[in-house]
């Protein structure tokens, strides 16, 4: 996970960011929220998946900010 994070561009954060803030809210549902941030980042590492429609400049940054800040996990 911590190599997809590293990039400078990577897919959409948004529905990372809803899945990780659902699973946090859902009595700190860890293991679920740490399955939502492997799956953007299996996407991210995919090969050829940075050609991707859906792509952000940044969004990889986003993904280890909100790991950081909701789980205290520094990528």
């Amino acid at each position: 996970m911590a190599r997809g994070a590293r990039g400078q561009r990577g897919p959409s954060a948004d529905a990372t960011l809803a899945g990780l803030r659902a699973a946090v809210a859902d009595d700190l549902d860890a293991p679920r929220a740490l399955g939502v941030v492997d799956a953007w980042a299996d996407r991210a590492l995919a090969p050829g998946a940075d050609t991707e429609d859906g792509w952000d400049e940044g969004a990889p940054g986003v993904v280890a900010r909100a790991v950081d800040a909701l789980l205290g996990v520094r990528l």
